[in-house]
């Protein structure tokens, strides 16, 4: 397994992965430029950057990113739950998140259980994109994970997802393709 060479991709992923997540918008009254979600997806990308330029392997990267972007989120579950014990209180913000989602009609109303559910989905979907883009060299499968949200979006209200939506997701794949185009800093300047 190869070292990164270009600290691009994950910051890239971490671009990429917020854009995706702004078509949940149609699905929540929630805020979803937030700064628990701007966090979670930014400081894993950082983390991964910094990584990259200490040449470190690539799946201890993609652990050690994904580890880093779980800290807002943890953060996050556990003052937003009332319970004293951490382990319950999580698990309480993530039955609650999923009680907003059952017995809501959309747009869901903003919730710290539902905040925390976009939080948990989109550091998942972070460490999923990130696994294809640089763990496994595929970055053309990014699509999948970012094409989600807009997805979820498009067949739970098909006809109040605007067209923005996939323009976001369009360009983070972009954005992701160019970053990881597999030129070599060092052989760029090769004759």
């Amino acid at each position: 397994m190869r070292t990164r060479y270009s600290v691009l991709p994950p910051l890239m992923v971490s671009a990429g992965m917020f854009l995706a997540v702004l078509a949940f918008a149609p699905l929540t009254t929630q805020p979803l430029v937030s700064a628990t979600i701007v966090l979670t997806l930014t400081i894993p990308g950082v983390v991964g950057a910094l990584m990259a330029l200490l040449g470190m392997r690539r799946l201890p990267s993609l652990l050690l990113s994904t580890l880093a972007g779980m800290i807002p989120v943890l953060w996050v579950g556990l003052t937003s739950s009332p319970h004293p014990h951490p382990v319950v209180g999580l698990q309480e913000l993530f039955v609650s998140g999923f009680s907003a989602l059952r017995n809501n009609v959309l747009p869901i109303p903003a919730s710290p259980g539902f905040e925390w559910l976009i939080a948990v989905t989109a550091l998942l979907l972070w460490f999923m994109t990130d696994l294809l883009v640089e763990v496994l060299e595929q970055p053309a499968w990014s699509l999948v994970p970012l094409a989600l949200p807009f997805t979820i979006s498009t067949v739970v209200l098909p006809a109040d997802v605007p067209l923005t939506g996939f323009l976001l997701v369009a360009g983070g794949f972009t954005a992701i393709l160019l970053s990881s185009s597999g030129v070599r800093p060092a052989a760029a300047g090769r004759g």
